[in-house]
This record gives structure tokens, C-alpha cells and sequence, in this order.
């Protein structure tokens, strides 16, 4: 019984403590309880900020649904790049067709600019001057791919032996490079 006696009466101390801790801290209590309501009210507040955040991301990303759902009138087809593919065909093979048609053309071309060019120049019947002119030679109208050096080597074959400078020296001005299709040049009739 002393026991139990002893029990109670430590319990009753404890309370005791208990009750004037209880009295002396709630100033304490009360000092903590309103900086945690502080707290929980910026909590609060965040939370708010968040959720509004959220609604905002959320709108977002429905617009965003809703976009990916709609059908993009900015993109080909399969069709279309299929039509895109023939059409890109068509005109290469055009092209290689064209490339085919130039090319011929050029070598029929130099064909003809080579022969022309390895064919001393016809010189038709070489005339004497005319009454106005004191020297005696002959008059040649230029024809197509006509050199001096052509033109002297044709009348040398027809025994008419005139260099190419006797033909400059004979026709002051002359520019060989100038040459056209037309012109009249005097053929100096060599010194005897």
C-alpha cells in the first residue's frame, strides 16, 4: 500500500508541475501558435499562386491539344509530295533531253567551224582596182572565217605572191581582228 501511496503522490507532484509549466508557457503557446497561423497563411498564399500557375499551364497545354488535333493546312500531303516527285521528274528529264540537243548541236557546230576553218577562203575572181587607184591589185570582199594569212596563202596559191603585211601596209587602218562578213580590202598586186 505504501507503494501505491507513493505512486500517487509522484503523480500528484508531477501534475502539479505539469500545471504551473502548462500556465507559465501558454504565453509561449500562444506566441508560437501565431507565427505557424503566419506561416500556414504564406503557405496559403503560395498555394494559391501554384494553383493559379497550374490552371495557366493547364490551359496550355489544352490549347495545345486541341492545336495538334486540328488538321495543318501548311503541310503537304503524301499526295502532294507525290505529285511534287513526278513533276520534279518531268522537268529532269526535260533537261537531260535539252543537254542532249545542245550537245549535238555544239559538235555539229564545230564541225562546221572546223571545216571552215581548215578550207583555205574561196577568192572570187580577183578584179583588178579600179581606174581611181594609182596601184594595181585586186579587191576582196571578206568572207566567213577569213584571216590576212588565209587570204594571202589563197591568192599565193594562184600564183599571187602578197604576205600579210604587204596587205596592211596596202589598206592603212585595217585592223585584222576587226574584220567583218562584207568588207573590202585591196590586194597589192606584187612588184615585178
Amino acid at each position: 500500500m505504501f507503494g501505491s501511496m507513493k505512486r500517487i503522490c509522484l503523480l500528484s507532484l508531477a501534475l502539479a508541475l505539469c500545471g504551473a509549466n502548462i500556465c507559465l508557457s501558454q504565453d509561449a503557446v500562444e506566441a508560437r501558435l501565431s507565427e505557424l497561423g503566419g506561416r500556414i497563411g504564406a503557405l496559403e498564399e503560395s498555394q494559391g499562386v501554384l494553383k493559379k500557375q497550374l490552371a495557366e499551364i493547364n490551359q496550355q497545354l489544352e490549347r495545345l491539344r486541341e492545336s495538334m488535333n486540328k488538321p495543318q493546312v501548311n503541310y503537304a500531303t503524301v499526295e502532294d509530295l507525290k505529285a511534287l516527285a513526278a513533276s520534279v521528274r518531268d522537268v529532269d528529264s526535260k533537261r537531260v533531253e535539252d543537254f542532249k540537243k545542245v550537245h549535238l548541236q555544239l559538235l555539229e557546230i564545230s564541225k562546221a567551224v572546223t571545216a571552215v576553218a581548215s578550207k583555205p577562203p574561196k577568192v572570187v575572181n580577183p578584179e583588178p582596182t579600179s581606174v581611181d587607184s594609182p596601184k594595181k591589185g585586186f579587191e576582196y570582199k571578206v568572207a566567213q572565217g577569213d584571216t590576212l594569212s588565209l587570204i594571202a596563202q589563197a591568192y599565193r596559191e594562184k600564183n599571187i605572191k602578197v604576205s600579210v603585211e604587204q596587205i596592211l601596209k596596202a589598206n592603212p587602218g585595217l585592223k585584222p581582228e576587226k574584220m567583218r562578213v562584207g568588207d573590202v580590202i585591196f590586194i597589192p598586186e606584187p612588184a615585178r
